[in-house]
């Protein structure tokens, strides 16, 4: 029992199991567990007020239902966002390697940076950095598991931009000018929030003979109509 106990808490198991795999690369459940919470936190941090507003309690949000898609928990949501990310790094990696891409020097120099934000924010908290990648990502997180990610994903990063950048060198400013203008609506999005906004409205009913309008309601068609505008 204290064999399994420390394998657990020392992410042992968690790198030894193979959560996704793209052609020949794999990631572990430690991986994915990165890219989970890496997910999670980045949307927390964007949208988190306005999921407190929807009523939300954010310290128990993945057990609950999902506002962008109800047939899932936002826990699932957060998995499957990390699932799709870390499947496009590693089928950029991929490519890059068959094309023979060569990540530039800052490809460590990006990994280093990270590595140090991640220790100042430990610092920041006052806590070490163990307990730190603890509370953000799991136990027996370790920066080596931080930089592996970080490594697979800035290099996938640096050939997306490769491939990005070479792709408009074929054309001219003219040219993707003229193409957005004849498709505007392919390329222009927004966010919005719809808010329900209920109200009476308010219709004139002629009394019967002999009969008066009841106290409240509306005296003439005119009437009705200013009284469901001012509701």
């Amino acid at each position: 029992l204290a064999f399994s106990a420390l394998r657990y808490t020392t992410g042992v198991v968690h790198r030894s199991i193979t959560a996704l795999k793209v052609g020949d690369e794999k990631l572990s459940a430690m991986d994915m567990r990165i890219y989970y919470n890496d997910v999670r936190n980045n949307y927390l941090y964007q949208y988190g007020t306005v999921l407190q507003m929807y009523g939300y309690d954010l310290s128990t949000l993945d057990s609950q239902a999902c506002l962008l898609d109800n047939t899932m928990t936002w826990g699932e949501y957060f998995i499957n966002q990390g699932f799709t990310q870390a499947s496009n790094v590693l089928s950029l990696n991929i490519l890059g390697k068959n094309a023979g891409f060569e990540a530039n020097d800052n490809l460590e120099a990006y990994v280093d940076a990270y590595i140090a934000r991640v220790e100042d924010s430990a610092e920041a908290e006052g806590l070490s950095v163990k307990k730190y990648l603890k509370d953000t990502y799991g136990k027996g997180t370790s920066l080596k598991d931080l930089k592996k990610v970080a490594l697979l994903s800035e290099y996938a990063n640096q050939y997306y931009e490769y491939v990005f950048d070479g792709y408009f060198d074929k054309y001219t400013a003219d040219e993707v000018k003229a193409h957005y203008e004849a498709n505007k609506n392919e390329y222009d999005v927004h966010e919005y929030y719809a808010f329900s906004v209920p109200y009476t409205k308010y219709t004139y009913k002629a009394p019967a003979s002999g009969e008066t309008v009841a106290d409240g309601q509306p005296k003439s068609t005119e009437e009705a109509t200013k009284m469901t505008e001012e509701a």
